[in-house]
C-alpha cells in the first residue's frame, strides 16, 4: 500500500541477531494475500558467513538448497563487485525472507540488504503465471 507510482522499488536494510540453529525471531520478510499486486525479490546482499543460509519462499516454491548459504552470495562489502546479486524472485501471493543460522553459536548484528519491487498485475503477467483472465482481459489477450 505505500506504492503510489509502480513499478516502484522498495529497499531496505536489516542487522539481526540470529540464534543457535534457529531463524531470525521476527521473519525480514513476510508479505502475504498480494492482491492484484506482482512482487520481485531482488538485489539481496548479505555478508558471507558459510553458517547462515538464506530462507527465501515465495507463492509455492523456495530457493534450492544449493543456492541458499550467505557465504557464496555476494558481500555487502565487496571491493570487487559493489552490486548485488542478480538474484529475484517472483511473486503474486506469498513473499518470504529470513536467515537461518546452521552454528551451535549465535550470531550478533548479522547484515542484510534487500529490495523489494512492486507492480500491478498486467494481462501479460497474469499469462504468464496462469492466472484466470476476465472477459475484457481475455479479449485483450486474444488480440
Amino acid at each position: 500500500n505505500r506504492v503510489k507510482y509502480p513499478p516502484e522499488l522498495l529497499p531496505d536494510a536489516v542487522f539481526n541477531d540470529i540464534p543457535a540453529s534457529a531463524e531470525v525471531t521476527t521473519p525480514i520478510l513476510d508479505l502475504r494475500r498480494l492482491s492484484g499486486k506482482l512482487l520481485r525479490l531482488s538485489e539481496i546482499a548479505v555478508e558471507r558467513d558459510a553458517d547462515v543460509e538464506l530462507r527465501v519462499r515465495n507463492d509455492d516454491m523456495g530457493l534450492p538448497d544449493a543456492y541458499n548459504v550467505a557465504g557464496g552470495f555476494f558481500d555487502l562489502a565487496s571491493i570487487i563487485s559493489p552490486y548485488a546479486n542478480n538474484f529475484q524472485m517472483l511473486a503474486r501471493d506469498r513473499l518470504y525472507y529470513n536467515l537461518f543460522n546452521s552454528s551451535g553459536a549465535e550470531i550478533e548484528n548479522f547484515r542484510t540488504s534487500f529490495g523489494v519491487w512492486v507492480d500491478n498485475l498486467r494481462v501479460v503477467d497474469k499469462l504468464k503465471l496462469g492466472i484466470v483472465l476476465d472477459n475484457n482481459e481475455r479479449a485483450l489477450a486474444e488480440k
